[in-house]
């Protein structure tokens, strides 16, 4: 990471202390690893620790939150982070404070760039408060050596937790474990253990209709057709019934495809077989 020259630095410093009210946006992640674990990460305890900070600073106005649930650090493409980076654009915040610096996020070039080049740009004071960094404040040190070290750390930490969720998901698909978000249509995850499949009865009804009508020599349009003329729920919509899926665009799915049909009779699911692993992704810094 870039150092920056002292007279920049001491510049930004001054048009900083000029701020007279500091309009504040709380940003707030929690990575899918970490939901679950009831620790002092979730949302809410991020929430309460932030407000809890500017209790007795009048000169701060918290004016939004921002909040990443179930995002990686890892990367700066989340829909929460893009919110509050335009709102400071656009002058609507002109302060970020977060939890600390894992929060902000764990790739070390980015998260370096961030605090010392695109916020300073734009005039925005950045606050971690367990990491008790504050860019008006910042010491040379703190920007040339600890906090490049503490998000050096927190990258490492990510790679780590990646390799090892690997290497766990590895053992599990040689054992057949259902590894997937959700099941496939026509079967749901066991209540005693998530990673065997189950027999969803109701949704199971259908799927032996198309089986039997494919059998009968009925094209996947037709199939199609019969299962939207007597109102059955397509896979996403019935998901989205179930509670399995909440985002609204689910409700007003138009219903049956070929396309469908021809994705569950060619699915080896249905006969037993348990295919996961067909893509991967890179390892963070592999």
């Amino acid at each position: 990471m870039a150092r920056k020259s002292r007279k920049n630095i001491d510049q930004n410093r001054k048009k900083e202390n000029e701020v007279s009210c500091w309009r504040v946006g709380f940003y707030l992640r929690l990575s899918d690893k970490e939901e679950g674990k009831g620790s002092s990460e979730s949302i809410e305890n991020q929430r309460e620790l932030l407000t809890d900070y500017l209790k007795g600073k009048p000169d701060f106005k918290v004016v939004a939150t921002f909040i990443d649930d179930g995002k990686t650090g890892t990367n700066f493409k989340r829909s929460g982070f893009e919110e509050m980076l335009e709102a400071a654009k656009s002058g609507v915040i002109n302060c970020i404070i977060v939890k600390d610096l894992s929060r902000f996020g764990r790739n070390y070039l980015e998260a370096g760039n961030y605090i010392e080049n695109i916020f300073p740009f734009f005039n925005i004071r950045f606050i971690a408060v367990t990491d008790h960094f504050d860019t008006l404040t910042a010491t040379s040190s703190q920007l040339a050596y600890l906090i490049p070290l503490k998000n050096m750390m927190n990258e490492n930490y990510a790679r780590d937790i990646s390799k090892k969720e690997r290497s766990a998901k590895k053992i599990l698909r040689k054992k057949g474990a259902f590894l997937g978000t959700h099941a496939v249509y026509g079967y749901q995850k066991s209540q005693e253990d998530k990673h065997i499949l189950v027999i969803d009865e109701e949704a199971a009804v259908h799927v032996r209709e198309i089986y039997n009508m494919c059998e009968n020599g009925h094209s996947d349009a037709a199939i199609a057709k019969y299962l939207n003329r007597n109102q059955v729920s397509c896979p996403s919509r019935y998901k989205y019934e179930k509670g399995l899926l909440h985002h609204e665009k689910y409700d007003s799915t138009s219903g049956w495809y070929p396309q469908t049909v021809a994705s569950i009779l060619t699915n080896r699911a249905y006969v037993g077989d348990m295919v996961q692993g067909k893509r991967i992704c890179r390892e963070i810094k592999g």
